[in-house]
C-alpha cells in the first residue's frame, strides 16, 4: 500500500473513489481517491493485494508466508522517558480509542503498541490491516519528535507499507527510528512485530 497525503483530512465528511487498475491471476492492483465534503483531493493511494488461496497443509495453512528472519543485534536500550509523548498521544481520541501507548523512546527512536481491542480486530480475531497502519502512522509522525522541536505542529505526506503475511492475534509492537531528515521533513522506517517476535 501507497498512500500519498496531498492537504490535511480537515471536514466532517469525506468519499472514496476506488477503481480496478488491473486483475491478473492471484494479483489485483488497485487506486482510490480520497476527496472531502468540497470534492477536493486530500489523498491518493495505489495497493496491490493478492487473494487468499484457498488451499493449505497442517504445517502451512492457506495464506501464510514462509518467514525468513534477519539476524540482528537487539536494539540498544531505551533510555528516555516515555512519558510527554504518551500523553500527546492519548490526547487525540482516534489514538487513544485504539489503545495505542508510547512505551519505550529514545533519541530518534521509539517503540508504540496496539492494544488487541475489539475496534482493531478483523472477523477472524486478527488484527485489522487499517489498525496497523494507524500504528504505523502514528508511530512515524511521533518519532521525529524525539530529535527535534522546531515546529509546532506536523503532518504524514505519504506512508508506504509492506505487509509479510497475516497479521496476529495479539498486540503489535511498532519500533520506529528516524533515518533521514533536512529542516522540514523526516524519513523514517517503522517494522512491526508480534508478541511472539
Amino acid at each position: 500500500l501507497h498512500v500519498n497525503y496531498a492537504r490535511g483530512g480537515r471536514g466532517t465528511s469525506f468519499a472514496t473513489t476506488p477503481s480496478t487498475v488491473r486483475h491478473a491471476r492471484e494479483l489485483g492492483f488497485y487506486s482510490v481517491q480520497v476527496c472531502n465534503q468540497d470534492g477536493v483531493t486530500i489523498a491518493n493511494a495505489s495497493a496491490t493485494l493478492t487473494e487468499d488461496p484457498r488451499e493449505g497443509t497442517a504445517e502451512q495453512p492457506a495464506g501464510t508466508v514462509e518467514p525468513h528472519p534477519v539476524a540482528a543485534d537487539p536494539p540498544a536500550p531505551f533510555t528516555g522517558d516515555p512519558t510527554e509523548y504518551d500523553t500527546a498521544t492519548q490526547a487525540i481520541p482516534f489514538l487513544a480509542d485504539r489503545g495505542l501507548r508510547v512505551e519505550r523512546v529514545d533519541r530518534g527512536r521509539l517503540e508504540m503498541t496496539l492494544a488487541p481491542v475489539d475496534r482493531n480486530l478483523d472477523g477472524d480475531g486478527t488484527v485489522h490491516e487499517g489498525a496497523a497502519l494507524t500504528l504505523l502512522d502514528a508511530a512515524g509522525a511521533t518519532v521525529p519528535w524525539t530529535l527535534t522541536r522546531s515546529a509546532k505542529s506536523g503532518a504524514t505526506i505519504a506512508l508506504h507499507a509492506h505487509f509479510l503475511g497475516r497479521l496476529p492475534a495479539g498486540a503489535l509492537l511498532a519500533r520506529a527510528g528516524v533515518r533521514a531528515r533536512d529542516d522540514r521533513i523526516s524519513w523514517c522506517e517503522i517494522s512491526l512485530l508480534s508478541a511472539a517476535e
